[in-house]
């Protein structure tokens, strides 16, 4: 039975990163003890292949309180050589002052002037 979920799965991650609407979302949880130390790495599919893009992630905006975030050196992005499949984690948090709530922001694929969203991030801090 694997081995059929394996073949059926392949045409359909086709389908839907062909249709190009949807863009995923990773969504990470951080109690207490998460935000001492490191969270992830979560991997999704991108929408696109972008295997000759750069990443570029936006601060994670506290909802409520913009000036609160999680700046980009506390997430770590990384892309499969083939361009299929992102992989995020939160690292160095005991560095960052990251207060409880929910936090949002995204992944893009930059190339020259062409921006392309590859993931939105929310971040529940509790």
């Amino acid at each position: 039975m694997e081995d059929w979920y394996q073949l059926a799965s392949f045409p359909f991650e086709w389908w839907s990163r062909c249709r190009g609407d949807d863009i995923p979302v990773v969504g990470i949880v951080l109690d207490t003890e998460a935000k001492a130390s490191s969270k992830g790495p979560y991997q999704v599919m991108t929408p696109y292949c972008v295997r000759d893009f750069n990443l570029q992630t936006t601060p994670l905006l506290k909802l409520g309180d913009a000036n609160k975030s999680i700046l980009p050196d506390n997430i770590e992005v990384e892309l499969r050589p083939d361009g299929n499949t992102l992989s995020v984690s939160l690292v160095e948090l005991g560095n960052a002052t990251i207060e409880n709530g929910y936090y949002a922001g995204m992944v893009w694929a930059v190339a020259g002037t062409e921006l392309r969203p590859l993931a939105i991030l929310n971040v529940y801090v509790t």
